[in-house]
């Protein structure tokens, strides 16, 4: 499905590594479930509070991208 070799592949791959262990399994939960309901009720939580958290790792992840960071330099 996608190259192993594609820079942007391993960028995701190296990003997704940077996370903490909990935000790595959290957002691979998000991932699979893709439902922030879904995941609510599977964690016991508050759609709000799932949504918070996969909106912090979805910024950690971009941000420690290399050309998010070099995007957010030119501005």
């Amino acid at each position: 499905m996608f190259d192993e070799d594609d820079a942007r592949v391993r960028r995701c791959k190296d990003a997704l590594r940077r996370l903490s262990d909990a935000d790595r399994r959290l957002f691979i939960l998000y991932a699979e479930s893709g439902s922030v309901r879904k995941m609510s009720q599977m964690l016991g939580v508050s759609k709000s509070t799932v949504q918070n958290r996969v909106t912090e790792i979805r910024r950690k992840i971009i941000e420690s991208m290399p050309q998010a960071r070099k995007n957010k330099e030119n501005k």
